[in-house]
């Protein structure tokens, strides 16, 4: 191929990875994408899917303290929700293009199980306000109607002790949702990391011992949090 010819290709994946924020690093993670159900994927896009998932590896091992030594592998799909479990992630064309999705569903897939809806979307969601620069006002807990205040919140310990709760409806899944991962930014704005990383190694049913307080103290601290120092503008969540 002539040089004229491949600098032509080279210059718009420059000023789009540029355009993105993303500087060329190297591989640093096992990854490999499956992208033939959609036709594959071009060259500016197969990179800005590896670097997000590079990325989304190494902020989310390094905060759990959880080395990720095997080969994670990503399938595109051309509609449907994003899942991911047993170092697998399977994306739909838009959800590759997310680094909150991305950053979601490789927590999922990198940490250990937990035994616990509550403890894994907790973690999950936390890595999404954690590691993204999207600031909004207190997310889902406000925009499906569940007002401004305390009590129009589900306990902790109906999502914790309900598994399948996540998948009643809409409203109660948004909610369990936000509820989980605010709890976990809670935990780590006032508690830190080698506390959160204690919670992961021991897991959620050893949340008292970890934290020195029960569950109920805890929730209280962390509905106050909410409703006072978490509803500046400033503070990040999805």
């Amino acid at each position: 191929m002539k040089p004229r010819l491949v600098l032509a290709g080279v210059f718009p994946l420059l000023l789009t990875l540029l355009a993105s924020g993303c500087n060329p690093t190297p591989r640093r993670y096992p990854v490999t994408i499956d992208a033939s159900i959609v036709g594959g994927l071009n060259m500016v896009e197969e990179y800005l899917l590896r670097y997000r998932l590079e990325r989304a590896i190494d902020s989310v091992t390094t905060y759990f303290d959880e080395p990720f030594k095997d080969t994670l592998r990503v399938f595109i799909f051309e509609d449907g929700r994003p899942r991911a479990w047993d170092r697998r992630i399977y994306l739909s064309r838009y959800s590759s293009r997310s680094t909150e999705i991305i950053i979601h569903e490789v927590t999922h897939a990198v940490l250990r199980p937990q035994g616990s809806s509550f403890a894994m979307e907790g973690q999950a969601m936390f890595s999404e306000y954690q590691f993204t620069s999207k600031r909004v006002r207190l997310p889902a807990l406000f925009q499906f109607g569940y007002g401004g205040n305390g009590d129009t919140l589900m306990p902790l310990k109906y999502f914790i002790d309900n598994d399948t709760s996540y998948w009643a409806n809409d409203k109660v899944e948004a909610l369990g949702y936000s509820e989980a991962g605010s709890f976990y930014q809670f935990l780590d704005e006032r508690f830190g990391r080698e506390k959160a990383r204690e919670l992961y190694r021991r897991g959620l049913n050893e949340i008292e011992p970890t934290y020195g307080m029960s569950l109920d103290s805890l929730e209280g601290e962390w509905r106050r949090w909410l409703f006072g120092d978490a509803s500046r503008d400033t503070v990040k969540v999805l």
